[in-house]
């Protein structure tokens, strides 16, 4: 469940990852495969990552979607412990980066 109760979708994490400004149209599905192609080539780690905050975006680049994380969106900054290199997610786009992570990780598995 999210902070407001409600249950994590892709659709949701767009919508979030849009916010309130508008900016470009992005479905669910459409940041979902663009996040599971960061993961792919490498732009996004493949492995479990250490929180080291949150709180209101600063405008810096979403290294998931590319778009800027605006004051009014949720922000989680992290670290990868394999390259030590900093990430800085909308929030919506580190819950869709950790499903597709987790599902790379089993498909590799299986």
């Amino acid at each position: 469940m999210d902070r407001d109760g409600q249950g994590f979708t892709p659709e949701r994490a767009a919508a979030s990852v849009r916010g309130a400004g508008g900016g470009a149209r992005v479905t669910g599905e459409v940041l979902r495969r663009l996040i599971r192609q960061r993961i792919r080539d490498g732009r996004l780690p493949r492995h479990r990552v250490i929180e080291l905050g949150f709180g209101s975006g600063v405008g810096q680049e979403c290294d998931a979607c590319g778009t800027a994380i605006e004051s009014d969106q949720r922000m989680t900054v992290r670290i990868s412990a394999d390259d030590w290199r900093t990430l800085r997610l909308h929030h919506a786009c580190f819950e869709i980066w950790n499903a597709e992570r987790a599902a790379t990780e089993g498909e590799r598995g299986a």
